[in-house]
């Protein structure tokens, strides 16, 4: 695994609870979120994977989540395209309803759009169907 790790994680970018999120040195514009345990930092990964495969297509919801390249058989590593971070004064006042995780550090603007990276732990029974806009509280 180590000469794996050598060969796709670069410099460390931030960490969460459960994952910690690297550049991918085998595409510039992509990262690594590696999962830090077992249970938690996998089933992130998996849910993040799930959603994106479920939704990439949907002109509608698809549009606000940064999307997944791949992930291992595991779920230890996913491959995400890598997004920019701006100013806080940039990030919208109104965002998806499904949206829970509010924080500054889960979003970013991925070739100028507004999009969510960090989905692994978003309330998936808010329903995701219709993006309904609502106050953003950002933390």
């Amino acid at each position: 695994m180590k000469e794996l790790e050598q060969l796709l994680i670069g410099k460390k970018m931030g960490s969460g609870m459960h994952r910690t999120t690297y550049d991918c040195l085998l595409n510039g514009e992509w990262v690594v979120k590696v999962a830090d345990d077992e249970r938690m930092g996998r089933g992130a990964n998996c849910l993040e994977y799930k959603i994106w495969q479920e939704i990439q297509y949907s002109d509608d919801v698809g549009k606000f989540f940064a999307p997944c390249i791949d992930i291992s058989e595991g779920g230890k590593y996913l491959i995400q395209e890598k997004v920019e971070k701006a100013r806080k004064k940039d990030y919208p006042s109104k965002i998806p309803h499904f949206f829970t995780d509010v924080k500054y550090d889960n979003f970013g603007f991925l070739r100028g759009k507004f999009v969510c990276v960090d989905y692994g732990s978003l309330l998936i029974w808010r329903g995701i169907d219709k993006v309904r806009m609502v106050k953003a509280h950002w933390v």
